[in-house]
């Protein structure tokens, strides 16, 4: 059985939108016959952890300051992952996070220096930093790029999510799409009102465009009663600027915001409410196509939903989808009234839902390419 390490920021006493992700992709290692470990901290230490096994490999300071989690917890996952691989040998190593100093380059180095398979994945391709208003913040990203394209010489291959890519900085590649693990998110069961309830959950971040849903909402003329919930904490900075907005426009009675919700709180507000939104400005990243990680999630719980940039696993036809226009226009909410009202008609579209994400969506169909082609 090869042996695999997962090294990502995983932390196990704070709630993050990517945790799904994080485990959905190590039970697919291990549904490709893999024995997966992983790296994760808690507020003291640093741990390598393997099925119920919680190795101690480094003591940690600061767990829940904004300074550690932006910068020191991924010092601490490098360090961590080098001690790691001297407690053991391991066939892949599979980086989820670049880094953002040199000791995340001298984790490459020592993968290679013990003939392991290193394999990087690119969470969206390309990745625009255009949009980042912050200009402080957009040099570190600048810096991590630059550190970044240094770990090529110790890469094998480049697992990328977003377009069309075969090779990366030399060095081959190969798309894979977001996926899930369906059964870590619960079905839901609806428990609609008398108004049509909007739901979008993501970082406030500007490539999700949230915005155009609130100047679609101020556009609004029909009779229908809407709410718009926005649930999720600030990203870049677009929280703040949305609530603005929402003034603005007089909405603020419609559009709800909410810090980030998880577990129960999470799964009845999606039980509350008609229909979901996907990120709807991918075009402000320069993507033309790509596979959103927060489709297949809503997929999987069976909330119908709203997208806007091309999606390979989406075709024409599917009922429970609404694809819109990937620009700057406001939402059209006589469109979205229509779709709310058309979906709950249909009593039997979360289980449909969930039955598609399940055959299209696993990320045992999608790991198993990077696996093909890579068998050290």
């Amino acid at each position: 059985m090869k042996r695999i390490l997962y090294v990502c920021k995983f932390p196990l006493h704070i709630n993050t939108s990517l945790k799904k992700k994080y485990m959905g992709q190590l039970q697919g290692f291990r549904n490709l016959g893999m024995d997966a470990y992983y790296l994760a901290y808690d507020e003291k230490y640093y741990y390598l952890i393997h099925n119920e096994e919680k190795i101690k490999l480094r003591r940690i300071y600061g767990s829940r300051t904004k300074l550690y989690l932006h910068s020191m917890a991924f010092i601490d996952m490098y360090l961590s992952a080098k001690k790691a691989m001297d407690i053991l040998d391991f066939d892949y190593l599979y980086v989820r996070n670049d880094p953002i100093e040199y000791i995340g380059i001298s984790m490459y180095r020592k993968a290679k220096r013990k003939e392991i398979y290193v394999i990087s994945e690119l969470p969206t391709y390309p990745n625009s930093r255009d949009n980042i208003k912050n200009g402080a913040y957009k040099l570190i990203l600048h810096i991590v790029d630059a550190l970044g394209d240094k770990t090529a010489k110790y890469t094998d291959l480049y697992a990328v999510i977003g377009e069309e890519c075969r090779e990366y900085l030399g060095k081959p590649a190969i798309n894979i799409s977001n996926a899930v693990d369906v059964k870590q998110f619960a079905l839901r069961t609806p428990k609609l009102g008398d108004r049509i309830v909007v739901l979008a959950v993501a970082s406030m971040s500007a490539w999700h465009g949230f915005d155009r849903l609130i100047r679609g909402i101020a556009a609004y003329t029909g009779t229908d009663r809407i709410c718009v919930k926005l649930v999720g904490n600030e990203g870049d900075g677009s929280c703040q600027r949305w609530k603005e907005l929402a003034k603005q426009l007089g909405v603020e009675d419609i559009v709800e915001f909410y810090d980030g919700r998880y577990g129960e709180e999470l799964n009845e507000m999606m039980n509350q409410s008609d229909i979901a939104v996907s990120s709807i400005a991918w075009y402000r990243s320069k993507i033309q196509s790509g596979s959103p990680l927060k489709n297949r999630e809503y997929m999987a719980r069976g909330i119908p939903f709203v997208y806007s940039v091309p999606d390979d696993t989406l075709h024409a036809g599917l009922d429970f989808v609404l694809r819109i226009e990937d620009n700057e226009s406001p939402v059209n909410f006589e469109q979205i009234c229509k779709f709310a009202a058309d979906c709950r008609k249909d009593q039997s579209m979360p289980v449909r839902m969930r039955q598609f994400a399940q055959a299209h969506m696993s990320w045992d169909a999608q790991l198993i390419k990077l696996f093909d082609i890579s068998k050290p």
